[in-house]
């Protein structure tokens, strides 16, 4: 009788490897909200030992931090995108509100927001990417002024 073993493990480089830690807590963030985000529910979703995640984050905040980092990001690409006219940009964004397209990024952000009151560094990190968002938006409406679809106000 053959017995099948594992099959063996190949070690990731490390930037890798972070990359996909983030990747999976940005997801956690996303569907479960940040305080879901622990090392033990982003090893299990990668199928390794908690030990591995907390070797590239030894502090849960820390992931917690970064994972909104790249869930926001991922969707401020989605929702603003830099491709088009400012008109067809502003649509575009519109459109994903008016559909529903941003209700888990809406949660994420309460999420956030919520959390930030009492943990300092999530407030830096989401007072940061508040204004991201605020400097996409506003390109869209300086681009739309000077492409005259948009009327400028005072």
């Amino acid at each position: 009788m053959e017995s099948s073993a594992p099959p063996p493990r190949s070690r990731k480089q490390p930037e890798e490897r972070r990359e996909e830690i983030l990747a999976a807590a940005a997801v956690i963030a996303l569907d479960e909200g940040l305080e879901r985000i622990t090392l033990r529910a982003v090893a299990t979703r990668l199928g390794v030992r908690p030990g591995l995640i907390s070797h590239y984050f030894p502090a849960a905040e820390d992931l917690v931090d970064k994972a909104f980092v790249r869930a926001a990001t991922i969707e401020r690409e989605r929702f603003f995108p830099r491709e088009g006219t400012g008109l067809e940009r502003l649509a575009h964004f519109v459109h994903h509100i008016e559909t529903g397209a941003s209700l888990p990024l809406s949660r994420l952000w309460l999420n956030a927001r919520h959390l930030s009151r009492f943990t300092p560094s999530l407030d830096v990190t989401l007072t940061a990417q508040d204004a991201l968002d605020r400097a996409r938006l506003r390109a869209i409406i300086e681009d739309g002024i000077a492409e005259g679809d948009f009327a400028p106000v005072d």
